[in-house]
């Protein structure tokens, strides 16, 4: 087994706000690393944001195979997620809070128990079959002019026995008393 690195996103300039599609690798695949780049807008300097407030600005981040959602998430659960299940901080660089710096904010998402373990990450698909839709805030409170890209580790090679599903479920509960939570069905 053989480790790729690769950019599966060229970095991208949206010019608003939307649900931004892109087809990811054919390989086993370990690691999705989302780069977010936006300018701090910080003309008042409350509006300052740390690494967390810069990653709300992904609304949902979704990895789905041939429909069927792997991965759905904020992006500011994304990051719990990394940090509190694989021990991993996500980073961020150029925290400063001058108006009008590039921040670089880097979430990781992992495919399996732990990164570049070939026994763990979402196996080898067909070209098209596995689809990650980022759904982009472009500017909010502390900043503007986001970019962002898109690089992913790959095991060549690899035959993994599992992976792991990430997915979301929300549900308002009633004001008072015991609330039930369906959990999805289907899922070994």
């Amino acid at each position: 087994m053989r480790r790729n690195h690769s950019v599966a996103v060229q970095t991208q300039s949206p010019g608003s706000d939307g649900v931004f599609t892109h087809d990811l690798p054919v390989n086993a695949l370990s690691v999705v690393n989302i780069h977010l780049r936006p300018l701090n807008e910080t003309s008042t300097a409350a509006n300052f944001q740390s690494a967390l407030g810069i990653a709300g600005a992904l609304n949902r981040i979704n990895i789905s195979f041939q429909g069927q959602s792997v991965v759905s998430m904020t992006g500011r659960d994304a990051m719990a997620m990394a940090y509190f299940r694989h021990g991993i901080q996500p980073m961020q660089a150029t925290h400063a809070s001058t108006d009008n710096d590039r921040r670089i904010v880097t979430i990781p998402l992992i495919l399996g128990r732990r990164p570049f373990d070939p026994d763990s990450c979402f196996p080898a698909t067909r070209k098209g079959d596995l689809v990650l839709e980022l759904d982009l805030d472009i500017a909010d409170t502390g900043y503007d002019g986001l970019q962002y890209s898109v690089e992913t580790e790959e095991l060549m090679g690899a035959t993994p026995s599992e992976f792991e599903k990430a997915v979301q479920l929300t549900d308002t509960p009633a004001t008072t008393g015991q609330n039930d939570f369906d959990m999805p069905l289907g899922n070994l």
